[in-house]
């Protein structure tokens, strides 16, 4: 696992860079990631055969657009003029803001390691597959 390392590194690097910006990097990034990681996977699922794996990430990733829903709701329900941006009304839960930085923390953690299975599915995708040759006797 020695390509692990540079390739974690190299995707929170990357998702660094376009989630630092605000919401719109977040949802920019993640819908980038999705389809990749659903390219990666089924080119893999074509030469290797079926799994599971697409299934999970594609559960932690309706799980966050759950979330994200609830706080869209959240912030509606108190009288704030962007769904999911800063907002300052005096309804609005006092936790809801440490609530989003940690909802972010935990998306570009996801996005990061999203990254490095795409990473790593196209190195392995990169190697020669095994050619089983029957032996007649």
């Amino acid at each position: 696992m020695k390509l692990l390392k540079p390739a974690l590194l190299t995707s929170f690097v990357l998702t660094g860079m376009f989630s630092s910006s605000n919401a719109t990097g977040f949802g920019l990034i993640t819908l980038v990631i999705i389809p990749l990681l659903a390219l990666s996977y089924s080119i893999r699922y074509w030469r290797e055969g079926i799994g599971v794996e697409l299934a999970y990430w594609g559960l932690v990733y309706a799980g966050f657009g759950l979330v994200l829903l609830g706080i869209a709701m959240l912030q509606s329900h108190a009288g704030c003029m962007f769904l999911i941006g800063d907002c300052y009304q005096p309804r609005l839960p006092s936790w809801l803001s440490d609530f989003k930085i940690l909802y972010h923390l935990k998306l570009l953690f996801v996005n990061s390691i999203a990254v490095t299975v795409i990473i790593l599915n196209v190195i392995r995708l990169l190697k020669p597959v095994p050619v089983v040759t029957d032996i007649e006797s």
